[in-house]
């Protein structure tokens, strides 16, 4: 995603680690990480996303809407390491 010719990033980190970014492309995308086993908890893990950039529709004429926006989220899929579904 790129807003106003600034390249947008998104960083994954799992109960407060990173584990990796992506350069976001503009429109819809498909974005994996690999995280090890190491990383999540027995129980609740807590999945952050921080974007790079954020911009308001309104400001791009797109809608009235003057919240910070970064990223839409359609789908989320954990799958266990080696798994297949």
């Amino acid at each position: 995603m790129c807003i106003r010719d600034r390249s947008v990033t998104v960083e994954l980190f799992i109960n407060g680690v990173s584990v990796g970014e992506y350069g976001m492309e503009g429109g819809e995308g498909v974005y994996r990480w690999e995280v090890p086993i190491t990383r999540w908890r027995v129980g609740m893990n807590h999945l952050t996303w921080q974007l790079s950039a954020a911009v308001r529709p309104a400001a791009l004429g797109v809608s009235d809407d003057q919240r910070d926006l970064g990223m839409s989220v359609r789908a989320l899929r954990l799958t266990p390491q080696g798994g297949s579904r």
